[in-house]
């Protein structure tokens, strides 16, 4: 029978699905004209970093930037260096929609090989992952009233997650030496690491404030090694719709490119170091709002036919900021230390798995071994910290803010990062809903005046009102009760309607 009715049409983003992909990539580099040819290679490390990507037909084509750093000593026995950029492009597997609305990407290097093809050419080989999780629009008409029926409605706090994705930030910054330093002759190495110094929510808006932390190893022109540390800045505003100063940004940093020569002061020294790269930055966006569904129904007077569907839904948020200080041992077999030139760290990746905040951060040992030679360590720590014992999922935004080492044998370094995170933890969950009911002339007798019912403990006076076509209102009224569902099994007087 025809009844009034009344539909809300609503829009959200759903998770799809998170992935993992692990692929090499390989380049081969030839040194530029006026680098000597190598003789030793003390450091070649490979870097990544994800800056676009483009969904299509179930497959998320990602680009990105990888950095190859080289330090090497020469044929005439100078340590030099040299940087190299490349780009890769990846198809990966992802969840097939035709309402694709945006991707979380991140990724993390695993390892890099090189091979020195002649004393100017060499292959370099690097292995990294990258984690995905994909999201959808869903648009769904849910009932929101029925004449005739009586509807059970539930409130739910819930994140709807408004936007995520890539950007980057460009930076070209000029800096002198201290005093103390001598004129440089030849870079050795660059440490970098990138910073999330705020994110902040604006109506329409999110603004993205990074830095890098950087510390330049060079040769001064007495042949001596020394070493300076500068700091870059720089910002952007982002569109993203729906933000609104109440909203929750997270957000990660890694430079993506990085280029580091020395310019000639008003004197014509080489007092000076010129500075260009990018930040790229990846960034999540959400908004907690308080949902409320229509769950069940039934009515009194008439048979109700229910439609039901689900709606998924990432329930209950839970937010974290903070900074910990984490620890962690860089062990090197068959080497023995005898002095630490420079530790760099940048931080890689950070995630949330099971309740568990994951830090993935690539570091870089440069030091004299016992016979004076200058070699390199490099590679990747896996840091974590627990944020709660359930097993949640969730995003997250880390930066490394500083960190110092200990040199506790010829081969072991203690580490001590301190860093600082900000996290929204939470349930993935589908909850069933009221899509429509239709009501038809009742086949049943009339309710009965009273009736006798023995209930189970944990028994919701909903289903006992739905059974017996009462109202939860008038049982909870006739046997003095305040709560919704029973604590212990008990006998209930039902009265009818």
């Amino acid at each position: 029978m025809e009844t009034e009715k009344t539909f809300a049409d609503s829009k959200r983003t759903v998770c799809l699905g998170t992935g993992e992909a692990k692929f090499e990539v390989e380049y081969q580099e030839s040194l530029p004209q006026y680098c000597e040819d190598v003789e030793r290679v003390v450091r070649c490390v490979c870097s990544h970093a994800v800056t676009d990507y483009e969904y299509a037909s179930g497959s998320l084509r990602v680009t990105g930037r990888s950095r190859i750093s080289l330090v090497y000593i020469s044929t005439s026995g100078c340590c030099l260096s040299a940087a190299f950029e490349e780009r890769f492009t990846k198809n990966i597997d992802a969840p097939v929609t035709d309402a694709f609305a945006f991707a979380q990407v991140h990724t993390c290097t695993d390892f890099t090989n090189y091979r020195l093809i002649n004393q100017r050419k060499l292959e370099v080989r690097s292995g990294l992952q990258v984690h995905t999780q994909v999201f959808a629009y869903m648009e769904q008409s849910q009932l929101t009233d029925c004449c005739g029926a009586i509807l059970r409605q539930a409130d739910a706090q819930c994140l709807e997650v408004l936007d995520a994705g890539l950007f980057s930030c460009d930076f070209d910054e000029k800096f002198a030496i201290g005093q103390h330093n001598t004129n440089i002759s030849v870079l050795i190495h660059t440490g970098a690491f990138a910073v999330i110094d705020e994110v902040r929510a604006i109506a329409g808006k999110m603004l993205v404030k990074c830095r890098a932390e950087l510390c330049v190893v060079y040769e001064n022109t007495e042949h001596n090694t020394e070493k300076c540390c500068f700091t870059v800045h720089s910002s952007k505003i982002v569109d993203v719709a729906g933000m609104t100063e109440d909203s929750h940004a997270f957000a990660q940093v890694k430079i993506g490119s990085l280029f580091v020569k020395p310019v000639p002061d008003e004197n014509n020294d080489l007092r000076r170091l010129e500075i260009a790269g990018a930040f790229c930055v990846s960034y999540t966006a959400a908004l907690v709002s308080d949902t409320q569904l229509v769950t069940d129904a039934y009515a009194i007077a008439y048979d109700a036919r229910v439609q039901t569907g689900t709606v998924p839904l990432l329930r209950d948020p839970q937010f974290f900021y903070d900074g910990k200080t984490l620890s962690a041992d860089l062990s090197f077999e068959d080497t023995e230390i005898a002095e630490i030139l420079d530790l760099s760290l940048a931080m890689q990746e950070a995630r949330v798995q099971n309740g568990l905040l994951l830090v993935e951060v690539g570091y870089g040992v440069a030091y004299y071994d016992v016979s004076g030679n200058l070699c390199c360590k490099d590679g990747v720590t896996r840091l974590q910290l627990a944020l709660t014992d359930d097993k949640y999922a969730g995003f997250v935004g880390a930066g490394l803010q500083s960190f110092d080492y200990i040199l506790q044998s010829a081969n072991r370094i203690e580490l001590r990062v301190n860093i600082e995170y900000s996290a929204c933890l939470y349930t993935q969950a589908e909850m069933q809903t009221v899509t429509d009911v239709e009501l038809q002339p009742c086949t049943a007798g009339e309710s009965p005046v009273l009736t006798l019912y023995f209930a189970a403990k944990d028994e919701s006076l909903w289903d006992i009102a739905k059974k017996f076509r009462s109202r939860t209102e008038l049982i909870q009224q006739e046997n003095q009760l305040t709560e919704d569902v029973l604590r212990q099994q008990t006998i209930l007087l039902i009265p009818g309607v």
